[in-house]
């Protein structure tokens, strides 16, 4: 017997049922001949425009990754609250100030490729 005797570990239970609740969905969107909506490609929210101002107000700073980290910060927080905001996917408030460097780095290029 294990740890938890006939019972299965309940981490491994739990798991399993994960498992079985995908594949449950995954069998059933295959049914109905459509995507999941989770697994659907999501659709732009942010416009050209916001892209175009950012970039231009971000290339006045530097991209170097350690420079002037809480002013690419702001900077971020300003044109893309969604994504780097407090409650946002990224909140650059739970970033080290090399990696604001980077989001603000990677965030220019995208903007420019995005408006180019």
């Amino acid at each position: 017997m294990g740890e938890y005797g006939d019972n299965p570990d309940p981490e491994e239970e739990k798991e399993e049922r994960k498992k079985a609740e995908i594949k449950f969905l995954e069998m059933e969107t295959k049914k109905e001949g459509k995507l999941e909506t989770s697994l659907k490609k999501g659709k732009r929210t942010v416009s050209d425009n916001t892209y175009k101002n950012f970039y231009e107000e971000a290339r006045n700073f530097n991209l170097n990754i350690s420079k002037t980290p809480y002013e690419k910060g702001k900077l971020l927080i300003k044109y893309f609250p969604k994504r780097f905001g407090s409650n946002g996917k990224t909140p650059v408030h739970k970033m080290t100030p090399p990696k604001k460097g980077s989001a603000f780095r990677n965030m220019v290029k995208y903007s420019k490729k995005r408006i180019s």
